[in-house]
C-alpha cells in the first residue's frame, strides 16, 4: 500500500507540469523537464557566486566551520521556507483526504507518502545550494575530505526542514481551523518567517561583508563572530563526534514529527471552521451584471485561498520591500549611481530603477492560474450565460487587484527617494501599471493554452503548473534584461530617449497581447471542456 501511495504522489508531483495526451504530453514533458534545468541552473550559479565571495575568504584562514555553517543555515531556511506551507497543502487540504481516510490505509502510511514526495523536491532545492558550496570549497584549497559529509549533513538538513515545516504546517492548519478565514491566518505566518529569514540572513552577510573590508580583518576576529553558528558547520566537516549525532537528532525529531501529525491526523483533516452553521440575515437582492458578479468571485475566491495570494503575489511583496528599502535606505540609489557613472538628475537612474520594478512586477503569476482553478467547476462557467469577454476580463481582476496597487505605491515611494521632477513621475507611475496590465493579460493568456483542470490542491496549479512557471521564470529574466537594456541605453541614447522607448515598447505588448487574448486564446476558451 505504501509503495502504491508513493507512486500516486510522485505522479500527481509532476503531473501538475503538464497537461494534454500523445504527442502534445510529451512536448509538455520535455518542456517542462528543460525549463526545470534551466531554472536549477540558474539558481546554481547564483549560489555559486556568493559561494566564491566567501570560499577565498574563509577557506585559506582555516575557517572551514564558518564556510559550512552559512550554507548549511542558508540550505536549511531555504528548504524550511520553501515548504513550510507546502507540507500544509500536500498533508491537510488535498481532495482525496476523506476518500483515503475511508479505506483501510492507515494515517501514517497517507503521511510518509506525501511527505516523501515534498523531501525528494526540497533535496533538489537543497543540492541547488549545497553543490556549489562544495565546488567552490574544494576551489578555495579545502579538504576533500569533508565534500562527501558536506553533502550527507545536506541530506539530513533537508530531512530536518521537512520534518520542522511539516510540524509548523500542522500547528497552522490547527489554528487555522478555528478561524472562519484561515487564509489570513496561514498568510500572516507565511510572512512572518518569510520576514524573519531574510532579516537573518542578510543581518549575517552584512556582518561578513563587513569583517571583509576591515583593513585588520584575522581569523579570530571573524571566529568570535561567527562562534555560535559552528557547530552547524561542523556537521559538514569529518568529525566523529558532530555528524553522526547530528543524523539521530533529525532523525528522531523526523520520526517524532510524522508520529504526531499520524495520530492527529483526522482530526486536523475533519475540522473546519467552514462546517459552522451561520444565521440566515434577511436581505434586499440586487441586481448586478454579469462582470460584476464574476469579479466578486474571482476576488473572493483569491482572498480565501492563502497558497494561491502567497505563490501568486512574491512579485507585489518584493516590489514593495525593494521601494521602501530605497526610500527608507538614504541615497543608497546615488551611491549606487554613482559606481556606474550615472548620477539622479539627468533621469538616467529613474529610469533603471523604474525598469527594475517593472521586471519585478511580472513574476506576479495570479493570472497565470485563475482559470485551472476552476478545476471540474468549469463546466458551470461554460453552460452560464456568460460571454466569453466578460469571463476574461473578471480573471484578470485578481491580478490588476493586487499588482495595480502596489505597482502604484512602489512607483510613488521610488519617486519620492529620488526626487524626480513632474515629467518624470508620469513616466514611474505609468510604466509599472503598464506592465502590470500587460503581465495580466500573459499570464491568462498562458494559462488558457495549457489549462491544468484536475489537481488534488491548489498548490499543484499555483505553484506547480506550467504557465505559473513559465511566467515566473519569464519575470526573473525580464527582470534583469530589463534593467540591463535600460542601462545600456541610457547610456547610449540618453535617459529621455530610453524612457520613450520603453514605453512605446509597453504599449507595443499591450496591443499585441490584447489582440492575442481577445482572438486566438477567447476562441480556444470557447473550446475548452
Amino acid at each position: 500500500m505504501i509503495k502504491n501511495l508513493i507512486g500516486i504522489r510522485l505522479l500527481a508531483l509532476f503531473s501538475g507540469m503538464f497537461s494534454g495526451k500523445g504527442k502534445r504530453k510529451r512536448v509538455g514533458v520535455a518542456a517542462s523537464i528543460g525549463l526545470a534545468v534551466f531554472l536549477v541552473a540558474l539558481f546554481a550559479f547564483y549560489f555559486l557566486m556568493i559561494s566564491a565571495s566567501l570560499a577565498f575568504i574563509l577557506v585559506p584562514l582555516g575557517l572551514d566551520a564558518a564556510y559550512f555553517a552559512i550554507f548549511n543555515l542558508l540550505t536549511f531556511g531555504l528548504v524550511f521556507i520553501l515548504s513550510i506551507f507546502e507540507t500544509k497543502s500536500e498533508l491537510f487540504e488535498c481532495k482525496d483526504n476523506e476518500l483515503l481516510l475511508s479505506m483501510p490505509i492507515r494515517p501514517r502510511d497517507i503521511i510518509l507518502s506525501r511527505s516523501l514526495a515534498i523531501i525528494i523536491m526540497n533535496v533538489v532545492e537543497a543540492m541547488t545550494v549545497t553543490i556549489p558550496a562544495v565546488i567552490m570549497y574544494g576551489i578555495a584549497g579545502g579538504s576533500i575530505m569533508h565534500i562527501p559529509t558536506a553533502i550527507i549533513s545536506s541530506l539530513f538538513l533537508t530531512l530536518l526542514a521537512t520534518a520542522l515545516s511539516s510540524a509548523v504546517g500542522y500547528v497552522v492548519a490547527r489554528l487555522a481551523a478555528r478561524f472562519k478565514n484561515n487564509s489570513f491566518v496561514t498568510v500572516a505566518f507565511s510572512l512572518g518567517f518569510f520576514a524573519l529569514y531574510f532579516v537573518g540572513f542578510s543581518a549575517l552577510m552584512d556582518g561578513l561583508t563587513s569583517l571583509e573590508n576591515d583593513a585588520l580583518v584575522s581569523p579570530d576576529v571573524i571566529e568570535s563572530y561567527m562562534a555560535p553558528m559552528f557547530p552547524f558547520g561542523k556537521i559538514s566537516m569529518l568529525d566523529p563526534l558532530y555528524l553522526p549525532i547530528f543524523i539521530v537528532i533529525s532523525s528522531g525529531i523526523t520520526l517524532l514529527a510524522w508520529y504526531i501529525i499520524s495520530k492527529n491526523y483526522v482530526k486536523v483533516v475533519s475540522t473546519s471552521a467552514r462546517t459552522k452553521t451561520k444565521k440566515y440575515v434577511k436581505r434586499a437582492l440586487t441586481r448586478s451584471s454579469a462582470f460584476a458578479a464574476l469579479s466578486k468571485k474571482e476576488l473572493a475566491y483569491f482572498f480565501s485561498n492563502a497558497a494561491y495570494i502567497l505563490n501568486g503575489t512574491m512579485g507585489a511583496i518584493f516590489q514593495l520591500i525593494i521601494s521602501f528599502a530605497i526610500l527608507f535606505s538614504g541615497d543608497v540609489l546615488g551611491e549606487l549611481g554613482a559606481m556606474m557613472g550615472i548620477v539622479s538628475d539627468d533621469g538616467a537612474l529613474i529610469v533603471i530603477v523604474t525598469a527594475l520594478l517593472i521586471g519585478i512586477s511580472s513574476t506576479n503569476s495570479v493570472s497565470a492560474s485563475a482559470l485551472s482553478l476552476e478545476g471540474k467547476c468549469f463546466w458551470i462557467l461554460k453552460t452560464s450565460p456568460i460571454r466569453t469577454g466578460e469571463l476574461i476580463c473578471a480573471k484578470l481582476v485578481p491580478h490588476l487587484a493586487v499588482s495595480l496597487p502596489v505597482s502604484l505605491i512602489s512607483s510613488v515611494a521610488v519617486a519620492i527617494a529620488l526626487k524626480a521632477s513632474l515629467l518624470w513621475w508620469f513616466f514611474i507611475i505609468l510604466a509599472p501599471i503598464a506592465a502590470s496590465i500587460i503581465f495580466a493579460m500573459l499570464g491568462l493568456i498562458l494559462n488558457i493554452a495549457m489549462p491544468k483542470f484536475d489537481f488534488e490542491n491548489a498548490t499543484q496549479v499555483v505553484k506547480q503548473s506550467m504557465p505559473v512557471f513559465i511566467l515566473t521564470l519569464g519575470g526573473m529574466v525580464i527582470a534583469f534584461l530589463f534593467a540591463v537594456l535600460a542601462f545600456i541605453s541610457t547610456l547610449a541614447l540618453g535617459s529621455v530617449i530610453t524612457a520613450l522607448i520603453l514605453f512605446a515598447a509597453l504599449v507595443l505588448l499591450f496591443l499585441g497581447l490584447y489582440l492575442i487574448l481577445f482572438g486566438p486564446s477567447k476562441r480556444k476558451l470557447e473550446r475548452l471542456s
